[in-house]
């Protein structure tokens, strides 16, 4: 689920939550599916995970290279843009 505070609550399989760190969402113009890109907090390794929503805010974590990679690569573009 997605909140409007940078912040993404995910549920797993034993049903516990635990908030994590937007870092971007973007929508794929070709597929027209929308991603989120998130990260837990504090985390200093640079784990980034992805996941495609939708207009209701229902996850589903991004498992195909393919779209790891267009992910990983729309990642990069943003942060050589901030100058990170």
């Amino acid at each position: 689920m997605l909140d409007e505070n940078n912040t993404i609550f995910i549920t797993d399989d034993s049903g516990n939550e635990t908030a994590m760190e937007i870092v971007l969402t973007f929508k794929e113009e070709e597929t027209g599916k929308t991603y989120v890109l998130f990260q837990e907090p504090d985390n200093e390794e640079g784990d980034v995970f992805a996941a495609e929503y939708d207009e209701d805010g229902n996850l589903t974590m991004v498992e195909d290279e393919e779209t790891l990679n267009m992910c990983s690569e729309v990642l990069n573009a943003f942060d050589e843009e901030e100058g990170n």
